[in-house]
């Protein structure tokens, strides 16, 4: 192997070490919401539907989910 396609192939290892470790921060961040996709979801809270949260597709649905988490984007009374 000449030195030439040495460094090469140190440089095509650091950087395949660069994307891995990119790789393993991206599986390890925390999933926010109520699915495994990013996305934005409305959701309700109020007692009388069954639940304390709520999303509504048409008709009240529950969310059985004790905890959440997101981003809050808004908040009204």
């Amino acid at each position: 192997m000449t030195p030439e396609q040495t460094s090469e192939l140190f440089a095509l290892l650091m950087r395949q070490e660069e994307l891995l470790k990119q790789l393993v921060a991206s599986i390890n961040k925390p999933k926010l919401g109520l699915h495994s996709d990013a996305g934005s979801c409305k959701i309700y809270c109020n007692r009388q539907h069954g639940g304390l949260w709520y999303t509504l597709n048409g008709e009240p649905s529950a969310i059985p989910q004790t905890a959440l988490t997101g981003y809050l984007k808004e908040l009204r009374f």
